[in-house]
């Protein structure tokens, strides 16, 4: 891996319960047949020093190093606070962000992330996805320094969950790619849409 960085920790961040799916996503496949948990951690794996996967107790991640949501978890914000503090005691210095149900996200989308973090890497960056002119804030698709702790703390201590508005907080740098390639597959209806060949 030539193009890997050893100060970012990828996290694959996958403890949703997949409700309006009906099925743990982690499972879904592409048109390769490849699951999207597999897909998700060999796409961070060209880019990161190492790879770990953001779950709750019980969820089955396979072989990989996982990072557990305490049970008293608030959603993503929980996630992401959690694999920071993982990645300061592993000596990190910030970590890669991707949601395991992205599976149109490519290695180069997440590389613009990486480059203009490697310009100012105590800011957030976070992706904004674009269609017909109008852009919207992924803040699940982001890198995230590991000095953003306290910030990601305060706003939990003040019941402020949403990791969106945690991240404005932070004023993060965006970097934007397109609607397609930050496609969540939340339903059995984004599956279709999912490209069928190869």
């Amino acid at each position: 891996m030539d193009n890997d960085d050893p100060k970012l920790m990828g996290v694959v961040l996958c403890g949703g319960r997949s409700r309006r799916m009906g099925r743990d996503k982690a499972t879904l496949t592409d048109a390769r047949g490849e699951s999207f948990l597999d897909v998700a951690v060999e796409r961070l794996g060209q880019l990161c020093g190492s790879v770990c996967v953001s779950t709750t107790a019980g969820h089955a991640v396979g072989d990989y190093a996982r990072i557990v949501d305490p049970p008293d978890s608030n959603g993503p914000i929980t996630g992401v606070l959690t694999s920071l503090q993982s990645a300061i005691r592993s000596g990190f210095d910030a970590c890669l962000f991707n949601p395991v149900d992205t599976p149109n996200l490519s290695v180069n989308d997440l590389r613009l992330l990486v480059e203009r973090w490697r310009h100012e890497p105590r800011r957030v960056v976070c992706a904004e996805s674009s269609l017909a002119g109008a852009t919207r804030l992924e803040p699940l698709i982001a890198i995230v320094p590991t000095i953003a702790v306290k910030e990601l703390r305060s706003a939990c201590e003040d019941g402020e969950f949403s990791l969106w508005r945690a991240f404005r907080r932070c004023q993060p740098i965006t970097v934007t790619l397109s609607a397609e390639s930050c496609l969540n597959v939340n339903s059995p209806a984004d599956l279709e849409k999912l490209p069928k060949d190869l």
